[in-house]
């Protein structure tokens, strides 16, 4: 493994700050975000298939051996479905935009050809981590770890994307869970104070910035303020409760997404594994991407891979800004749970002085990012920060 160090983009940036056994059903928001435990989050209930026969099998517009062919699977495919019907199963939403003709609503498959001479075509796998233990293959790395994508109830638009987005992927698209995320217009500072969940420094800073109106985002450094938006409180409760997913999982590690990547490298899952194999044993976190301060950070160009060199961040200024993809172990999620909070500022800014500090914490150079999401000030998108604009 090859090591450079990395420093923290300095504040004036005004960067973006957007922000296993797989678990079970739906969580209870009535519960509250201060105790939400992570292990109720799973919204889901999906069945999982694998093609037994060889070469492939048809995927028809209808549960019918007469209606359309629209597309097909292939021997030893894993993929997801909605339900069963009269024998057939249906895909699941997220498997059409990468397996069937455009503009497919439905694609039903056979599951028992026996009658038609065809014998068995799928097997029924148990569960999802089976699934990912066979979409890993050859890579046993990918076997210990699970995918969460944080998203709002109210974009279903960004799930679609990133759900399209990690298609061509085999590991990514069935590790791949949604995680609900917390909703910060449903949030309130007394509610949060009261759980422990922010510093009385953190309500200070949103007071008086609301107070002065300043925006987080602004063209000079007196013109806005780092503080904490309630859109970013939910924010960083979305990673808290995605941390608490995976501390109450049997997964080694977790690859945590927000809703607002736009790319993802060719080979995805090639590299991830090289990645993986880069990273020392005793590491804690990796950011596949973050935001430099640069339009030029982008995925790896086609035709590139990983060359095996991961950075390491600085002891104590080494924090990055942005958490739209990044590996974090077990370990150190449960370590932050107890480190983080309350938590006096955003998210990113303090997981990564947490993360800083204990020396464990990398980064890919960047122009060999993995995924890759814009700066908000160029998306203008988001529900974490504020703009001057948006202060009158």
């Amino acid at each position: 493994m090859l090591a450079t160090e990395t420093r923290g983009l300095a504040h004036e940036l005004m960067p973006d700050r957007v922000h296993g056994g797989l678990l079970g059903p739906g969580w209870d928001a009535s519960a509250g975000v201060g105790k939400d435990d992570g292990t109720t989050y799973y919204t889901e209930d999906l069945l999982w298939f694998r093609v037994v026969f060889s070469p492939r099998v048809a995927l028809r517009s209808m549960p019918s051996a007469q209606a359309r062919t629209v597309g097909c699977l292939k021997h030893d495919e894993v993929f997801a479905a909605e339900e069963v019907v009269d024998g057939w199963a249906r895909l699941a939403k997220r498997e059409l935009p990468f397996r069937t003709t455009q503009g497919q609503q439905e694609a039903w498959v056979l599951i028992d050809g026996t009658s038609r001479g065809l014998g068995q075509l799928l097997q029924q796998l148990e569960d999802q981590r089976e699934a990912v233990r066979l979409a890993a293959g050859e890579r046993p790395g990918l076997q210990e770890g699970m995918c969460l994508f944080i998203n709002l109830d109210r974009r279903p638009d960004r799930r679609e994307r990133l759900e399209t987005l990690a298609g061509p992927h085999t590991w990514l698209r069935t590790a791949m869970t949604r995680l609900p995320a917390v909703d910060g217009r449903s949030l309130s500072w007394p509610q949060l104070l009261d759980d422990n969940l922010f510093s009385e420094e953190a309500f200070n800073d949103a007071t008086r910035a609301e107070r002065e109106g300043l925006a987080t985002i602004g063209y000079a450094p007196k013109t806005c303020s780092a503080h904490l938006t309630m859109g970013g409180c939910g924010c960083a409760l979305s990673h808290r409760r995605a941390w608490r997913a995976l501390v109450n999982s049997d997964s080694l590690w977790a690859l945590i997404l927000e809703d607002d990547l736009t790319q993802v490298c060719r080979d995805f899952d090639a590299e991830l594994d090289g990645v993986l194999k880069a990273l020392p044993e005793d590491w804690d976190a990796c950011y596949l991407g973050y935001h430099t301060g640069s339009q030029s950070a982008r995925v790896l160009p086609q035709g590139s891979h990983f060359d095996g060199t991961v950075h390491v961040l600085a002891k104590r200024t080494g924090w990055l800004p942005g958490l739209y993809g990044y590996l974090i172990t077990r370990t150190f999620a449960k370590y932050l749970l107890q480190e983080a909070f309350p938590m006096y500022a955003q998210v990113d800014t303090v997981m990564g002085l947490v993360l800083s500090r204990r020396g464990s914490g990398f980064s890919l150079p960047a122009n060999e990012f993995l995924l890759y999401s814009p700066p908000t000030e160029v998306s203008r998108d988001t529900d974490v920060q504020t703009f001057p604009e948006d202060m009158k």
